[in-house]
This record gives C-alpha cells, sequence and structure tokens, in this order.
C-alpha cells in the first residue's frame, strides 16, 4: 500500500493541473506568463520516475499542450520530450532528496523546453519571449515545491516499508 504512496501523489497532481492549465491558466499569468502546470509536475515526477518515463510524460504533456494550443504539434512534443528526458536524467548528477533539487531543476527544464520551442516554432518579438520565458520558468520553479516536497516524502515513506 504504501508504494502506491508516490504515483498517487504524481497523479493528484497530474489531474489538478490538468484542470487547471486549460482554462484558468491565463488568469494565473505573472506579469504576463502562464504557468506550465504540466509540464511541471513532468519535471518533478521525472525526477523519481527516470529518463525513459520522463520523456513519455513531457511527450504526453506536449501533446497535451499542442491540443490547448491548436498548432505548433512538433515543438510543443520535442521540447516535452526532451526536457522530460533531461529531468529523469538530473539524478544521475543530484540527489533527488535536498528541497532545493525540485524547484532548481525545474526551472532549468522549463528554460530548456521553452528554448526548445523558440528553436522549432521561431517567435516574432524575441526580448518579449525572453522575458516571459524567465518569468514563467521562475514561477514554474516556485509552483513546483509543493509536488516536489511531497513527492520526497511519500518516496522516503515508500522506501522505509
Amino acid at each position: 500500500m504504501r508504494r502506491l504512496a508516490p504515483t498517487f501523489v504524481a497523479l493528484s497532481f497530474f489531474a489538478l493541473a490538468l484542470m487547471i492549465e486549460g482554462p484558468l491558466a491565463h488568469r494565473l499569468s505573472l506579469l504576463g506568463a502562464p504557468p506550465s502546470l504540466l509540464l511541471t509536475c513532468v519535471f518533478c515526477t521525472a525526477l523519481f520516475a527516470g529518463r525513459t518515463r520522463g520523456a513519455v510524460l513531457g511527450f504526453a504533456a506536449g501533446l497535451v499542450h499542442n491540443a490547448m494550443a491548436g498548432g505548433s504539434g512538433a515543438a510543443f512534443l520535442v521540447s516535452g520530450a526532451v526536457a522530460g528526458f533531461a529531468a529523469g536524467w538530473a539524478p544521475r548528477f543530484v540527489s533527488p532528496q535536498h528541497w532545493a533539487v525540485g524547484p532548481s531543476l525545474v526551472l532549468l527544464c522549463s528554460m530548456l523546453a521553452k528554448g526548445l520551442f523558440l528553436l522549432l516554432d521561431p517567435q516574432p518579438d524575441l526580448g518579449n519571449w525572453v522575458q516571459l520565458m524567465l518569468v514563467g520558468s521562475t514561477y514554474n520553479a516556485f509552483l513546483s515545491l509543493p509536488m516536489y516536497l511531497l513527492l520526497v516524502r511519500a518516496t522516503k515513506a515508500a522506501q522505509e516499508h
């Protein structure tokens, strides 16, 4: 029963992100940058799930983003999959148990996903786009803290039993 705790935490946050991402994300924007709740969930989960699952989750989040945006499909899919893979690869270099690792990783992977998106789907106003990328990535990092801390706690509890 305890082994299901990390999966339950991740699925709960994914469900919440799906409910909020489409209809409310723009209302939650900070300085014009809406949060990317699905990718934030992908990056936090990938730290504990590994590279392959991170890439699959990122690809799935890209599919959802593409369905909501109605365009630039390849850019969403590739940027989500590559950034999810990178998040899943991070535990080879850092311990995911420290509280600052999760938000830092979400910040870097959000910037990676948005940078890849820019390469695949160039934007007309680069200065504004960079500002939105920095603000949005930082916003995602702060929003990731509750999920990340719950995943760390659930993973520790599952390993103890």
